[in-house]
């Protein structure tokens, strides 16, 4: 059966939650494939001096669980799973370097210091995807973003108004619920003012201060202890469109041809944060990352390398190692 054309909600950041736009995509098996690299987009980037492995086939494949697939979440993971799985990275990715990690249920709570007229923080979860971000003044609700994964919030704050609640809701259930508060800020001017760069400016002198909460809260460090790495800065939370889905244990071959003497990719595991990933040249392993969570690669290739093995290490436990490889490509420098 040929795939057919269809219109799918493409996911970006925009004000109050996700904004929807879209995208033309093609449906293979059930799920969602890209439309492929041609030929002359293949000549384009030999000239411009890399090759994108997703435009590639494998030699071999071998994955832990369902199955290998190309800039796709494979169907037997559940209609559920499949969109919530999707990595969210652009290729040059910075990490959040001002944020409070609660996993949820979690409650924290901050005085309002004078002169504050608004808040903006944006809350996320990378990892299932599926909490609320609620905020209370002085015990009043005045925001619920409904279930998502990222929400990008602005609120005014009443005169006199002394205490202000996030509350991280898990929704529907708290596993891989791995909530982040991002850029909290207080601001001097009313929310309909609250620029996209104060987002993520400087605090200025209206300070963010915690004075309690409920259960664990971390300070620009991941949620929980077993997580190693921090969240993405939410403007690089974009959805991928070249990545390669290898569910850990797995290994992946492919050619190298003449002339390629580096390899690049971004490895790509927010569920379970436990996997390795390694980069194998003709046998010989050339790199190892760190337990991830998200993690940079960027490895130089011993010379005349034929081929390239890239394997994820489920460390022992294979439990929802939804493990990827996003933008892999060879450089010719």
């Amino acid at each position: 059966m040929q795939p057919t054309m269809v219109q799918r909600p493409w996911i970006g950041i925009g004000e109050g939650t996700l904004t929807v736009h879209s995208a033309k995509v093609r449906m293979a098996t059930g799920t969602i494939l890209r439309d492929s690299i041609t030929d002359a987009d293949r000549e384009q980037d030999r000239q411009n001096g890399f090759i994108r492995l997703v435009g590639e086939t494998a030699n071999a494949t071998k994955v832990g669980f369902a199955r290998f697939v190309v800039n796709q979440i494979p169907p037997e993971m559940g209609a559920g799973v499949t969109e919530r799985a999707w990595p969210l990275v652009t290729r040059d990715f910075q990490v959040c370097d001002d944020f409070y990690g609660a996993h949820a249920p979690s409650r924290l709570k901050c005085p309002i210091p004078a002169g504050a007229k608004s808040f903006s923080v944006v809350g996320s979860n990378e990892g299932s995807r599926l909490a609320k971000y609620v905020l209370f003044i002085d015990g009043k609700q005045v925001y619920d973003s409904g279930v998502t994964g990222i929400a990008v919030i602005k609120v005014d704050v009443p005169a006199k108004a002394s205490l202000l609640e996030l509350v991280a809701d898990p929704a529907e259930w708290e596993g891989y619920d791995h909530t982040y508060w991002r850029y909290p800020r207080y601001h001097a001017v009313t929310q309909e003012k609250i620029t996209d760069k104060m987002l993520d400016g400087r605090p200025g002198p209206l300070k963010f201060a915690i004075v309690s909460y409920a259960g664990t809260v971390t300070r620009n460090r991941p949620a929980i202890d077993a997580l190693k790495s921090v969240p993405v800065h939410f403007r690089d939370a974009q959805p991928c469109d070249e990545f390669l889905f290898a569910h850990a244990p797995s290994i992946v071959t492919y050619q190298v041809p003449e002339g390629m003497s580096r390899f690049t990719a971004i490895g790509y595991n927010v569920r379970s944060h436990h996997v390795k990933y390694e980069v194998w040249a003709d046998a010989k392993r050339i790199y190892e990352s760190p337990q991830a969570g998200i993690v940079p690669i960027d490895v130089k290739l011993p010379s005349d390398t034929k081929t390239i093995e890239l394997k994820i290490n489920d460390l022992g436990d294979f439990h929802d190692d939804f493990s990827m490889w996003c933008y892999p490509r060879l450089h010719r420098r």
